[in-house]
């Protein structure tokens, strides 16, 4: 855990306590296996001179702000804390997922409405969460997630989609994400201008 907390947040930046069980039922339960796609992991140090063709300076200084924390995607887009202002209280920062083609979301405002958003058992694709009913199989272990984002925090699960619905994303889900993009989304975008424009998936 140390090293995945050093090259997530580095050695000034404190691991939260939701962050660190989170970590733990990922290693119990095994990555990928309670929410698809999804799993707790540091990105590479090169991922933003990927992702945006920056310079190493540009790198370091979109790094202070901005740390990969998980995989969301099976075509390797990622989520990662915003901390706005440079706070570092990581439970407060927004979840942005990086999409894979480029596109970049604001998809919760915190750790714990990212989690419930995890709830849903769909890829994070660009930050949303798609479902085709008929094509849906449980990930082995998602009722264990559910079950502990409960005991652990208090928290309830998305609703699923509805008896009419062959095919779509949860409420819940869209209102979670409605909610943090309502807060960061117009925030983000001005604060990533000095680095060059964005695809922001709406």
């Amino acid at each position: 855990m140390d090293t995945y907390k050093n090259k997530v947040l580095g050695k000034e930046i404190e691991m939260p306590k939701v962050l660190e069980k989170l970590y733990q039922f990922d290693e119990e339960y095994g990555a990928e296996m309670y929410s698809e796609c999804f799993s707790i992991g540091a990105q590479d140090e090169d991922t933003f001179e990927y992702y945006f063709d920056f310079e190493e300076k540009q790198v370091i200084e979109y790094s202070k702000q901005i740390k990969p924390f998980a995989t969301v995607d099976g075509t390797g887009g990622f989520a990662a804390f915003w901390l706005v202002n440079n706070n570092k209280e990581i439970i407060n920062a927004p979840i942005v997922v990086y999409g894979s083609e480029g596109q970049i979301k604001i998809t919760a405002k915190n750790i714990f409405d990212f989690m419930r958003l995890l709830t849903f058992d769909c890829e994070l694709m660009d930050g949303a969460s798609y479902m085709f009913k008929e094509d849906y199989e449980a990930s082995e272990y998602k009722q264990e997630f559910r079950d502990f984002i409960k005991k652990e925090f208090n928290l309830e699960p998305v609703c699923d989609l509805n008896l009419n619905q062959r095919s779509g994303n949860s409420d819940d889900s869209i209102k979670i994400t409605q909610e943090a993009e309502e807060l960061f989304k117009e925030k983000f975008i001005e604060w990533h201008k000095p680095f060059g424009e964005i695809s922001y998936e709406d």
